[in-house]
């Protein structure tokens, strides 16, 4: 605003302008919501962080645990002379430990992949019989068992006749069907 004199000196007028400043005000109530709302989200996104950093320490420590669990499994396999298995039904994938391989001659990396590239064919060491025996034994095991014994006689790659032992679990949907069994191979005699 500018006041105006006459000739004289004296105010005569004021020249000026106004404006309507509520749009502005507005705009910069509603940008201090969100500069609110932004610290909020910052806030939150910290805390989240921060769960997420302990619960990814959290699953290293487990990692390295199940690491170390694994190398003390592959250390007793061979001090036992034994091996773990996963049959994954769904799948038709089989997964032996190197014990398993011991187990049956394959001692080793291109006799272990040459085993695995015939499908980990077991029955290819057991006689008719055992073959017979052991298509009954998992019928029923899939059928209706949760835990099982049996054993088997073998013949290993490398020619030796063996007497094995294998234990396991069934683990089941909630229909009852068997999805993926689990077992430990011994050898006996």
């Amino acid at each position: 605003a500018r006041l105006v004199r006459n000739s004289g000196g004296e105010p005569e007028r004021i020249i000026g302008i106004s404006r309507d400043i509520s749009r502005v005000h507005s705009f910069k109530m509603a940008l201090k919501d969100q500069l609110i709302q932004v610290d909020r989200m910052n806030q939150q996104l910290t805390e989240a962080k921060e769960k997420l950093e302990i619960q990814l320490a959290a699953l290293e420590k487990a990692n390295h645990e199940l690491q170390l669990y694994k190398q003390t499994m592959l250390d007793k396999d061979e001090f036992l002379n034994q091996g773990t298995w996963e049959w994954d039904i769904r799948a038709n994938n089989i997964t032996y430990s190197r014990g398993i391989y011991r187990l049956f001659g394959y001692h080793h990396k291109d006799e272990m992949k040459e085993w695995d590239e015939s499908g980990k064919d077991i029955f290819r060491h057991l006689n008719e019989e055992e073959v017979k025996r052991s298509d009954e034994d998992w019928e029923k095991i899939l059928e209706e068992a949760d835990t099982y014994l049996r054993e088997m006689e073998i013949v290993s790659k490398d020619g030796f006749q063996r007497r094995l032992e294998t234990f396991g679990k069934v683990f089941r949907e909630e229909n009852g069907k068997a999805y993926k069994v689990i077992g430990c191979l011994l050898y006996t005699s």
